[in-house]
């Protein structure tokens, strides 16, 4: 797969960078109109902005999960990409969870958890998850809301500096 002579058929209708996020309202809240679009065009998309590549044909995503070259450790992550840019050093010395180690630690992990998320143990947690919802229906929809758009302008703006 030549993902950079796939870049270089991109023009300007392509969609890319901040366009595939959720910042952007058409992604937010239609993704598949975007990546209807890439798929047409451009299946493996290389997004320089972000320093990703973007998968939308099922085939390509199942290669890459099997593939072991690739990691879901964001220590893992290519220098120039948006991952990268993100992590503090706070973040390059902290306990790694086991979302996002690869094998074999994180298989040895989720042996270790698996009967901790049954159904059976799910379903007994669901009276405290019922008191937590109680508490957020508390604090009201306005508050919530506010939290909420608070956070994801936060977001914006950071993203925004690392593209400038």
């Amino acid at each position: 797969m030549d993902w950079y002579a796939m870049e270089a058929q991109m023009t300007d209708a392509v969609p890319t960078g901040l366009e595939l996020t959720v910042f952007d309202e058409t992604f937010r809240n239609r993704p598949h109109e975007r990546f209807d679009v890439l798929r047409a065009t451009q299946p493996v998309h290389h997004d320089q902005m972000l320093g990703r590549v973007v998968l939308t044909r099922a085939a390509d995503v199942a290669a890459v999960l099997r593939d072991r070259r690739f990691s879901v450790d964001q220590r893992n992550a290519a220098p120039d990409s948006i991952v990268q840019r993100f992590l503090t050093p706070q973040d390059r010395e902290a306990p790694r969870s086991m979302l996002v180690l690869d094998d074999p630690d994180h298989a040895r992990l989720r042996r270790l958890v698996t009967k901790a998320f049954n159904a059976r143990a799910i379903e007994a947690m669901r009276p405290h998850k019922e008191g937590w919802l109680d508490s957020l229906d508390a604090l009201g929809k306005k508050q919530l809301a506010a939290i909420r758009a608070e956070r994801r302008e936060l977001a914006v703006e950071e993203i925004r500096k690392v593209g400038a």
